[in-house]
């Protein structure tokens, strides 16, 4: 009883002192923020920060007397004026909306977390409490906010904890009230003709952190474009080690939402626009390259307008479990992206959970169905474009027994239609060629319930194909409020559903080959020569405790030679990491050694190597290290095999057994020629990719190609490779994580390097033999070493010159979908490594990869939504 009350009471002190401070604060902002700029620091932003008054150089000596454990300070000086230009806005703000108004600016000084959250702090997401307007990237990365006095209160006091972020991993360390002059600038940057292809080789390092810099200031640290959102995907995608008391800044250059293969596995959506591509090349081969193979392996789910993002996970994982895990990839398609993203043209097949589709969704998947698609209803609408149905119960859901192939009897809730017309209840005659039953219900007197049809084409392998069903297969039991009778019979009837919903999937053409996902492994460090390995271990020893290093997404567990790391088993957290093959457990079994050091001829990059056969991504395993790497040693981290593999936005990464995949640990300076233009970064790795191969003589005219920004293709319609790049700065220098990966011998899910030249020898007669995986991946990594050291010395214009013999983009005419959408020429890279085109009426415009994105198949180049 005595404890209750003391902590009763001390509950009470806490809050009504909390209170206090708030409305001393809040009393003394409002009469400071009209004429005057308040700024909050955090304490470890700067050495001197003092105890004593929060508020330091308060007009007429008021001062709030307030001593915070973290010691953060909040100083109150002249109105600070934030020039605008060369910053950035955000995606749907327009210029209009920066002004003078009632409302606080916020500039907003960010850089990664450089330790833990202190033990007992929750963190606050500064974008709950505002709207991001503009941003300008750093180092510190900085970015500007509006909102209201209440909030700006909560800001700072938040500021003064220490508990403020910009998401996981970025720590905000000031804020300062501003006035606005100026207008930031879109995502399409426009510049003077004079100034586009002019090299700033050997241009200074200026002040990053100066208010109102201009853009040289971004140039100078390869102006990668970042945003609010994509800063939550630094945590999941590049899980930059927070730790050893190195303040980063995180430049994000990563590619491009990718389409497939070796690479992101979901494409670029991009509206109908039937244009032609002028000026382009096709190599005339691809067209007998299998037909199934030049759909992305997509998988998209429409479950309606409201409450979609919660009926989305129960069905991703009914058909999670029928599908191919290493073929596809399941996407949510809301409601807001039917009609503003290219989703027709990039996906496998799309299913549909929900009954009602509004706001013309039935027209636009309809038309998708006409045009080649493959589609899978569950008692929508999109009947009505289709086929008649009848009433057959008044119930909306009923307990029917369905007879589909061979499974009789089989108990499911179905709707209360079925379709009753097979041969006069078309809708639409002349759109459909065949109508076929698959199942039906023995309660409405055997009338069909699952039907299929094929939409009327001339090319027959380009026919759409829709399986209408009025049975809710893509509805779990246990979320239907049903009796427990009933859930019980459904649940006895559940395999018999999973084998209708695999037969299903497969008559739209599907795999639903069964396969079970290998278990991890462990990894081992791979050299030349063992005394690397050592040099390795000694740089690392000081970051590592009891051999362990950890970091937010990765523990790495460093085994002694002649030790056992049985204690610390592989899981999706933890690595055990082998200094030899000798003292593993596990063999390799993807992968030669041998062979792979035999064609690598580096002077660092990968003459160490930390392989393993199977891991969830590469993207993890060097970022808790790549600070404390000898300076002499480009490690590199390569996989036979990847699990969950992630692209940028959270999209998945397939990476099969046949996939070449590294991640490749690249350092240099913020002042060297690169390290000016980061973003050329992503560019080197593609076209290492394809000039390895293609500058073998006997493999010159095999045509693979590379797409702006971070793409490899076959011909100019099949992706079979991307790349990723994150990057961090410290102490000037940029250390950036290089990941790539690109089919080798992997036919599925969509092409790879072995088929490209099986087919080129059927077409011209040659017979060039298959290249392996540990070949083409020392030829790459010797060759991304090679142009990194000529582009240092030489800067982008020699590349540039490599770079255009194998890209696809040349004199192509696009369209650049913004608020003004104009038809545009495409003229090559800026001397930042953004795309370059030229308006209709001369105007040069560099277009930024991390802002758009080109649908090369569309003829589109998308601005893309955050």
């Amino acid at each position: 009883m005595l404890f209750t009350l003391v902590y009763a009471y001390l509950s009470f002190v806490l809050k009504w002192k909390n209170r206090r401070r708030r409305m001393k604060f809040f009393r003394l902002m409002r009469s400071l923020c009209r004429h005057s700029s308040i700024s909050a620091i955090q304490g470890s932003a700067y050495a001197d920060s003092a105890g004593g008054s929060v508020f330091q150089r308060v007009p007429n000596n008021e001062a709030l007397e307030l001593v915070t454990e973290s010691e953060g300070r909040v100083e109150v000086g002249p109105k600070t004026v934030l020039d605008l230009k060369g910053w950035t806005l955000y995606m749907g703000v327009s210029p209009e909306e920066v002004k003078a108004d009632g409302n606080q600016y916020i500039l907003f000084e960010a850089v990664s977390r450089p330790d833990p959250t202190p033990p007992g702090c929750s963190l606050m997401k500064v974008t709950d409490y505002g709207t991001p307007l503009a941003w300008k990237s750093g180092p510190p990365f900085n970015f500007l906010m509006r909102c209201n006095l209440d909030n700006l209160v909560t800001l700072v006091m938040g500021m003064i904890d220490r508990r403020l972020t910009a998401e996981d991993n970025l720590d905000i360390q000031s804020l300062t009230t501003v006035q606005v002059k100026g207008h930031a600038d879109r995502l399409i940057q426009t510049h003077s003709p004079a100034s586009v292809w002019k090299s700033n080789a050997g241009g200074e390092m200026p002040e990053a952190n100066s208010v109102g810099s201009s853009n040289e200031s971004l140039a100078s640290v390869g102006r990668e474009s970042l945003d609010l959102q994509q800063l939550s995907a630094l945590s999941e995608s590049a899980d930059i080690d927070m730790c050893d008391e190195e303040i980063q800044n995180v430049l994000d250059s990563e590619s491009d939402d990718g389409d497939y293969a070796a690479g992101e596995a979901m494409a670029e959506f991009s509206e109908d626009a039937n244009l032609e591509v002028e000026g382009a090349t096709s190599n005339g081969f691809q067209r007998n390259v299998d037909t199934d193979h030049s759909k992305p392996p997509n998988i998209l789910i429409y479950c309606g307008k409201k409450d979609s993002s919660r009926k989305f996970e129960g069905v991703r994982q009914i058909f999670a479990q029928c599908l191919h895990p290493e073929r596809y990839v399941i996407y949510h398609l809301k409601h807001d992206q039917v009609h503003t993203t290219p989703w027709k043209e990039n996906s496998a097949l799309l299913i549909l959970s929900s009954e009602k589709l509004y706001d013309g969704v039935d027209e636009a998947v309809y038309k998708y169905f006409r045009n080649g698609g493959k589609v899978l209803s569950f008692c929508s609408s999109l009947d009505n474009f289709i086929i008649k149905r009848d009433p057959y119960q008044d119930s909306p859901m009923n307990v029917l027994l369905l007879n589909c192939g061979k499974r009789i009897n089989v108990t499911v809730i179905g709707g209360r239609f079925a379709y009753g017309h097979i041969k006069d209840g078309l809708m639409r005659p002349n759109d459909i060629s065949s109508i076929d039953v698959l199942g039906v219900a023995s309660e409405f007197g055997d009338k069909p319930v699952i039907i299929k049809a094929k939409a009327e084409q001339k090319d027959s392998e380009k026919s759409g194909v829709a399986i209408l069903s009025q049975v809710y297969l893509d509805k779990d039991p246990g979320e239907m409020g049903i009796s427990t009778k009933i859930f019980t019979l459904l649940k006895e009837s559940n395999p018999a559903k999973f084998e209708i919903i695999s037969d299903l999937l497969e008559q739209l053409g599907m795999d639903c080959t069964r396969v079970s996902l290998p278990r991890l492994t462990p990894g081992i460090l791979l050299a030349k020569q063992k005394t690397s390995i050592s040099h390795v271990l000694e740089s690392l020893s000081a970051r590592m405790k009891d051999r362990i290093i950890r970091t937010p997404k990765k523990t790495l567990q460093f085994v002694e030679e002649g030790g056992e790391g049985g204690q610390w088993p592989v899981t999706e957290d933890t690595l055990p990491v082998y200094s030899s093959l000798s003292n593993c457990p596990h063999k390799a079994k993807y992968f030669n050694a041998d062979r792979f050091f035999t064609h690598l001829k580096t002077e660092s990059l990968g003459q160490v190597i930390l392989y393993t056969d199977v891991v969830p991504t590469t993207m993890t395993l060097i970022d808790g290290m790549m600070f404390s790497l000898p300076s002499d040693v480009g490690l590199v981290a390569i996989a036979g095999r990847q699990t969950s593999g992630r692209g940028r936005g959270g999209n998945a990464w397939i990476s099969p057994v046949g996939c070449a995949m590294f991640t490749a640990h690249v350092r240099f300076t913020v002042e060297s020629l690169l390290g000016q233009r980061a973003a050329y970064l992503q560019h080197i790795t593609a076209v290492a990719v394809v000039h390895s191969i293609r500058q073998l003589k006997p493999y010159q005219d095999v045509d693979l190609r590379v797409k702006w920004p971070n793409d490899i293709y076959f011909g100019q319609s099949m992706k079979l490779g991307g790349v990723i790049v994150t990057s961090s700065v410290t102490n000037g220098v940029m250390h950036a994580l290089v990941g790539c990966g690109f089919n080798v011998s992997n036919s599925n899910p969509t092409i790879c390097i072995s088929d490209i030249i099986q087919q080129h020898n059927q077409e011209n007669g040659t017979n060039l033999q298959p290249l392996s995986t540990e070949e083409l991946l020392g030829r790459v990594i010797t060759t991304m070493e090679t142009l990194i050291n000529e582009f240092q010395k030489n800067g982008c214009e020699p590349f540039c010159d490599l770079y255009y013999k194998y890209w696809l983009h040349s004199g192509s005419r696009v369209r650049v979908e913004a608020e003004d959408e104009q038809e545009v020429t495409i003229q090559g890279l800026d001397e930042h490594g953004y795309l370059k085109v030229m308006t209709s009426s001369g105007e040069p415009l560099s277009l930024q990869p991390d802002g758009n994105t080109f649908d090369m198949l569309r003829n589109l180049i998308s601005i893309k939504a955050r």
